[in-house]
């Protein structure tokens, strides 16, 4: 951080000092904010960091299905098949409680 005294003087030396000396000020700031945005992002996945890095929070998954205009589960119009009862059985098992 910039000394109080640093900037006072700065600021008796006229508006050019000053503004070179937050410019300065800022493009180190920026930098270390970068620095620590990207230190945040990284986890087991995307560098070498074991899995005990990671945190608490689990990642959100995203599916890879594309949209599509049909609704889920069985369609308009599709015939099903399911296995119906016969009228005369082969044999018959009789099951009954003991």
């Amino acid at each position: 951080m910039v000394d109080r005294k640093i900037i006072l003087d700065t600021y008796k030396k006229g508006p050019e000092a000053v503004i070179s000396l937050f410019e300065e000020t800022f493009s180190k700031l920026e930098k270390r904010i970068q620095e620590l945005e990207n230190a945040s992002k990284k986890n087991s996945n995307n560098s070498h960091k074991p899995p005990s890095t990671d945190g608490l929070g689990k990642p959100v998954t995203k599916s890879l299905r594309k949209p599509s205009h049909r609704q889920t589960g069985g369609q308009l119009g599709h015939k099903g098949h399911t296995l119906g009862l016969t009228a005369t059985p082969d044999h018959t098992i009789t099951h009954s409680p003991t």
